[in-house]
Protein backbone atom coordinates (compact mmCIF):
# COMPACT_ATOMS: atom_id res chain seq x y z
CA UNK A 1 0.00 0.00 0.00
CA UNK A 2 1.46 3.20 -0.91
CA UNK A 3 0.98 6.65 1.12
CA UNK A 4 -1.82 8.11 -1.08
CA UNK A 5 -3.70 4.25 -0.30
CA UNK A 6 -2.94 4.61 3.45
CA UNK A 7 -4.26 8.25 3.45
CA UNK A 8 -7.43 7.75 1.58
CA UNK A 9 -7.91 4.80 4.08
CA UNK A 10 -7.66 7.35 6.54
CA UNK A 11 -9.87 9.93 5.18
CA UNK A 12 -12.45 6.70 4.79
CA UNK A 13 -11.96 5.58 8.83
CA UNK A 14 -12.73 9.38 10.18
CA UNK A 15 -15.85 9.88 7.43
CA UNK A 16 -17.40 6.93 9.10
CA UNK A 17 -16.70 8.26 12.59
CA UNK A 18 -18.01 11.19 11.90
CA UNK A 19 -21.15 9.59 10.72
CA UNK A 20 -21.48 7.44 13.61
CA UNK A 21 -21.24 10.41 15.96
CA UNK A 22 -23.83 11.88 14.64
CA UNK A 23 -26.51 9.06 14.33
CA UNK A 24 -25.55 8.71 18.12
CA UNK A 25 -26.44 12.18 19.25
CA UNK A 26 -23.09 12.73 19.98
CA UNK A 27 -21.72 16.16 19.80
CA UNK A 28 -19.90 16.70 16.83
CA UNK A 29 -18.36 20.04 18.01
CA UNK A 30 -17.05 18.57 21.03
CA UNK A 31 -15.25 16.02 18.90
CA UNK A 32 -13.68 18.36 16.77
CA UNK A 33 -12.73 20.55 19.56
CA UNK A 34 -10.76 17.81 21.55
CA UNK A 35 -9.60 16.65 17.84
CA UNK A 36 -7.86 19.93 16.83
CA UNK A 37 -6.76 20.92 20.38
CA UNK A 38 -5.04 17.41 20.92
CA UNK A 39 -3.66 17.82 17.12
CA UNK A 40 -3.67 21.23 16.35
CA UNK A 41 -1.14 20.71 13.33
CA UNK A 42 -3.38 17.95 11.44
CA UNK A 43 -5.20 19.52 8.41
CA UNK A 44 -7.27 16.97 8.23
CA UNK A 45 -8.83 17.57 11.51
CA UNK A 46 -9.07 21.53 10.73
CA UNK A 47 -10.48 20.95 7.45
CA UNK A 48 -13.56 18.37 8.18
CA UNK A 49 -14.52 21.04 11.14
CA UNK A 50 -14.34 23.90 8.99
CA UNK A 51 -16.43 22.28 6.86
CA UNK A 52 -18.88 20.73 9.48
CA UNK A 53 -19.40 24.38 10.62
CA UNK A 54 -19.91 25.77 7.22
CA UNK A 55 -22.62 22.97 6.34
CA UNK A 56 -24.12 23.77 9.72
CA UNK A 57 -24.36 27.21 9.08
CA UNK A 58 -25.83 26.73 6.11
CA UNK A 59 -28.57 23.87 6.99
CA UNK A 60 -29.41 26.58 9.98
CA UNK A 61 -30.17 29.35 7.30
CA UNK A 62 -28.09 31.72 9.04
CA UNK A 63 -26.46 35.18 7.64
CA UNK A 64 -23.25 34.87 5.75
CA UNK A 65 -21.55 37.06 8.42
CA UNK A 66 -22.70 34.58 10.96
CA UNK A 67 -19.67 33.57 13.38
CA UNK A 68 -19.77 30.19 12.16
CA UNK A 69 -18.84 31.22 8.91
CA UNK A 70 -15.89 33.10 10.29
CA UNK A 71 -14.84 30.02 11.89
CA UNK A 72 -15.22 27.86 9.73
CA UNK A 73 -12.65 30.06 7.32
CA UNK A 74 -10.25 30.36 9.79
CA UNK A 75 -10.62 26.76 10.39
CA UNK A 76 -10.04 25.72 6.41
CA UNK A 77 -7.29 28.58 6.15
CA UNK A 78 -5.26 27.14 8.36
CA UNK A 79 -5.36 23.61 7.00
CA UNK A 80 -4.23 24.82 3.91
CA UNK A 81 -1.83 26.75 5.75
CA UNK A 82 -0.29 23.47 6.90
CA UNK A 83 -0.71 20.70 3.99
CA UNK A 84 -0.85 23.02 1.17
CA UNK A 85 -1.08 20.54 -1.31
CA UNK A 86 -4.11 18.47 -0.47
CA UNK A 87 -6.77 19.03 -3.28
CA UNK A 88 -9.89 18.29 -0.43
CA UNK A 89 -8.88 21.56 1.54
CA UNK A 90 -9.35 23.72 -1.40
CA UNK A 91 -12.51 22.16 -2.20
CA UNK A 92 -13.80 23.15 1.28
CA UNK A 93 -12.78 26.61 1.18
CA UNK A 94 -14.44 27.04 -2.32
CA UNK A 95 -17.15 25.23 -0.75
CA UNK A 96 -17.46 27.68 2.21
CA UNK A 97 -17.74 30.69 -0.55
CA UNK A 98 -20.43 28.62 -2.16
CA UNK A 99 -22.55 28.16 0.92
CA UNK A 100 -21.85 32.29 1.45
CA UNK A 101 -23.66 32.55 -1.39
CA UNK A 102 -26.35 30.23 -1.24
CA UNK A 103 -27.33 32.08 2.26
CA UNK A 104 -27.50 35.09 0.31
CA UNK A 105 -31.17 33.75 -1.04
CA UNK A 106 -32.24 33.63 2.48
CA UNK A 107 -31.35 37.27 3.48
CA UNK A 108 -32.92 38.55 -0.42
CA UNK A 109 -36.07 36.89 0.71
CA UNK A 110 -36.14 37.99 4.20
CA UNK A 111 -35.63 42.66 2.99
CA UNK A 112 -36.49 42.42 -0.47
CA UNK A 113 -38.97 44.98 0.30
CA UNK A 114 -36.70 47.26 2.81
CA UNK A 115 -35.66 49.61 0.64
CA UNK A 116 -32.81 50.78 3.41
CA UNK A 117 -30.75 47.69 2.03
CA UNK A 118 -28.63 47.88 -1.83
CA UNK A 119 -29.20 45.00 -3.65
CA UNK A 120 -25.86 45.92 -5.35
CA UNK A 121 -23.97 45.16 -1.97
CA UNK A 122 -24.95 41.96 -2.17
CA UNK A 123 -24.04 41.59 -5.46
CA UNK A 124 -20.66 42.90 -5.07
CA UNK A 125 -20.30 40.06 -2.25
CA UNK A 126 -21.69 37.37 -4.58
CA UNK A 127 -18.99 38.32 -6.89
CA UNK A 128 -16.03 38.15 -4.65
CA UNK A 129 -17.20 34.66 -3.11
CA UNK A 130 -18.21 33.65 -6.79
CA UNK A 131 -14.25 34.73 -8.06
CA UNK A 132 -12.77 32.89 -4.91
CA UNK A 133 -14.80 29.72 -5.28
CA UNK A 134 -13.49 29.46 -8.31
CA UNK A 135 -10.35 29.60 -7.63
CA UNK A 136 -10.28 27.09 -4.59
CA UNK A 137 -11.95 25.00 -6.69
CA UNK A 138 -9.28 25.27 -9.76
CA UNK A 139 -6.65 24.73 -7.03
CA UNK A 140 -8.10 21.58 -5.82
CA UNK A 141 -8.51 20.92 -9.36
CA UNK A 142 -4.83 20.87 -10.09
CA UNK A 143 -3.76 18.84 -7.23
CA UNK A 144 -5.88 16.20 -8.23
CA UNK A 145 -7.58 16.31 -11.63
CA UNK A 146 -9.00 12.61 -11.14
CA UNK A 147 -11.53 13.75 -8.48
CA UNK A 148 -14.68 14.43 -9.61
CA UNK A 149 -15.45 17.16 -6.69
CA UNK A 150 -13.86 20.18 -7.70
CA UNK A 151 -15.79 20.09 -11.52
CA UNK A 152 -18.58 19.04 -9.80
CA UNK A 153 -18.51 22.23 -6.99
CA UNK A 154 -17.50 24.60 -10.44
CA UNK A 155 -20.65 23.89 -12.05
CA UNK A 156 -22.85 24.06 -8.37
CA UNK A 157 -21.04 26.92 -8.48
CA UNK A 158 -22.29 28.67 -11.85
CA UNK A 159 -25.70 27.36 -11.12
CA UNK A 160 -25.83 29.20 -8.26
CA UNK A 161 -25.00 31.95 -9.31
CA UNK A 162 -27.09 32.34 -12.81
CA UNK A 163 -30.38 31.84 -10.04
CA UNK A 164 -29.42 34.35 -8.15
CA UNK A 165 -28.92 36.37 -11.23
CA UNK A 166 -32.51 36.25 -12.15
Amino acid sequence: MDLKDSVEEEKSKFAKLIQDVMLNDQRPEEIYNALVDTYPDDAIFLGHYGRYLYEQAFSKKVMYSDELYNLAEELILKAIEISPNVDDSYHMKGMLNLRKIQSIKYCLTKIKNDPSYDLYDFEDLIQKWMHQAKESFEESIERNQASPYGYTAQCQLYSECLKLSK
